[in-house]
């Protein structure tokens, strides 16, 4: 991953409507710590919330007593914990086993446990969990478990439950909170912190459950905007803005309305199935194309995700951008920038330039001297063309408050989201300057290796070993294809051989059956060949060429 993005793109369980991610690489990723060094709770922070150099952000869970740094997810919707280290007892194996699969390929595999569990003031018996220990989804050993805020029905342990007819109990964490709590109300609520410390673990900014925070009371006044759907926190987006140009949907679905054109003409033209042309050409083309942007809004992903044609329209005319087909996304200068907001319904909502330009490090972790777009592109589908995830990059800009409605027992009304702007377009743009030199100082200070940097960069990612296999099968390829050829230039040089053979064998034929016929006396006797006699019988050899002298020497004679 690059510079502070993406720590890990997240989505919920089936990637719904076929969204696909792209490969990327690992941030630069400060020391592992222990529970105890980084979360702490007190009266004003009942859950221990932290930032992890805006890679992830975390609270502390306690599995019948045991303390875990769990990661919130409102991407995904379940509960899982890596019991590799610690020592958890008094827990009820259900004899299933769970297995939970993210957006980026990771997983957390293993049975489906019951336990008491607690976050903050809330404790809840025996609830279903994933025991997955060794998951790779814990991102370099950031944290010991995901905690899943989304929707229930995309909870794939109730799920694995049901399907097993098990008389276990699946409702996932937030469900039994506001059901054990019926007078709490069925909201949370995030503010995530900003910090440009890449080895920092700084306060998380807000977190709360049934409850608003005081800072940012008047956030239950802003619109209400509904899900999409109920398999995940999505909504819909009208339209961004890059540098005061207003682009939405109509503007991209033209662009993607032309390569798709181009699309028709070069491969349904020349493939004269109807079939294939209904498939491929006008399906992608038509109701698909016409729908509003959706976009997920997920605390999972460290960054956002857009479609290609997205990502081309607004990013690809910047001055200096270039795009790096391995991360689906355009690198530009450092020192560039930019404003960028994301409109839903008539409030725009601007993001920070910091959140949206960040630094590109190598595999190691040290800085490449150059920054990237922290909005990627997503692998193109027809199903993916109006699909958003709008991750940390997004959020660190607006308090967000998610309620679930009738997602609860007690809900009646249905889910929905509120946003309130916390960044202004103008002190953003005049404080970028500073912060990005700030960010950039600091960055090249810490590429010095440490013991810590060691065991992280010894404790790969999915991702990271996605790209290392990936370049490993490049060569594998690579190298095939080199003995392919080598082969096939042997293979025609050795039938090039045989033919020139071939055709020097005919040629000596050729020239001794020139020579027979001028020399009549070196031939063999051929029968075939000999005149035949009165009675029908053929001469022989001497007798016919006895006759051919004496006719000659009569001749001259006369």
């Amino acid at each position: 991953m690059f510079g502070l993005v993406f720590f890990v793109l997240r989505l919920w369980p089936g990637l719904a409507y076929g969204l696909t991610f792209p490969l990327i690489r690992r941030d630069i990723v400060p020391p592992i710590p222990s529970p105890s060094e980084i979360q702490s709770t007190t009266d004003d922070d009942p859950f221990g919330f932290v930032n992890i150099a805006n890679i992830a952000y975390t609270v502390l869970m306690y599995v019948s007593g045991e303390p875990f740094v769990v990661h919130l997810d409102t991407g995904s919707s379940d509960l899982w914990f890596d019991t590799a280290g610690p020592s958890v007892s008094d827990t009820l194996d259900t004899g299933i086993v769970g297995n939970i699969t993210y957006g980026d390929r990771s997983f957390a595999a293993g049975k489906i446990t019951l336990a008491d569990i607690s976050l903050g003031p809330f404790s809840v018996p025996n609830q279903a969990w994933v025991d997955a220990p060794g998951s790779n989804a814990d991102y370099h050993g950031l944290f010991q478990g995901v905690l899943g805020l989304g929707p229930p029905s995309s909870s794939v342990v109730s799920r694995q439950l049901r399907s097993a007819n098990s008389s276990y109990n699946g409702t996932t964490f937030l469900q039994n909170i506001f059901s054990l709590w019926p007078d709490q109300a069925t909201f949370f609520t995030f503010g995530l912190s900003r910090t440009i410390n890449v080895s920092d673990f700084a306060d998380g900014g807000v977190f709360t459950i049934g409850e608003t925070s005081k800072k940012f009371p008047q956030v239950t006044s802003s619109p209400k905007l509904p899900l999409f759907s109920d398999s995940g926190w999505l909504t819909s987006i009208d339209a961004v803005v890059i540098n005061g140009r207003r682009v939405s949907n109509a503007t991209v679905t033209k662009q993607v309305q032309r390569q798709m054109s181009c699309f028709r003409r070069l491969t349904c033209s020349r493939f004269h199935s109807s079939c294939f042309r209904r498939l491929t050409c006008s399906r992608f083309h038509s109701s698909t194309l016409q729908n509003p942007w959706v976009a997920l809004l997920d605390t999972g992903s460290t960054s956002m995700l857009a479609p290609r044609a997205f990502v081309d329209e607004v990013f690809g005319g910047l001055p200096g951008a270039q795009w790096e087909e391995i991360t689906k996304r355009y690198l530009v200068p450092c020192d560039a920038k930019m404003n960028f907001s994301v409109i839903f319904g008539n409030h725009e909502y601007p993001m920070h330039p910091i959140d949206i330009i960040t630094p590109v490090t190598d595999s190691s972790g040290s800085f490449t001297g150059h920054c990237g777009i922290g909005i990627f592109a997503g692998e193109e589908t027809p199903l993916s063309v109006s699909y958003f995830i709008l991750g940390d990059v997004f959020l660190r800009n607006a308090y967000s408050l998610f309620d679930f409605g009738s997602f609860a027992s007690s809900g009646k009304n249905p889910p929905y989201i509120q946003l309130l702007s916390v960044t202004s377009a103008d002190e953003a743009w005049a404080d970028y300057d500073a912060l990005n030199a700030a960010r950039l100082k600091q960055i090249a200070a810490s590429n010095k290796p440490s013991s810590h940097g060691a065991l992280m960069n010894n404790k790969m990612s999915p991702m990271d070993m996605m790209i290392s296999n990936l370049q490993r099968n490049t060569v594998i390829i690579m190298v095939l294809f080199g003995v392919v050829f080598v082969l096939l230039v042997t293979l025609i040089s050795i039938i090039l051989r045989s033919r020139r053979k071939e055709a020097e064998k005919q040629r000596e034929t050729e020239m001794e059956a020139m020579s027979s016929l001028a020399y009549p006396e070196t031939r063999k006797p051929l029968q075939v060949l000999l005149p035949r006699s009165d009675d029908g019988s053929s001469s022989s050899t001497a007798a016919y060429y006895s006759t051919l002298s004496s006719t000659k020497r009569g001749s001259h004679s006369a």
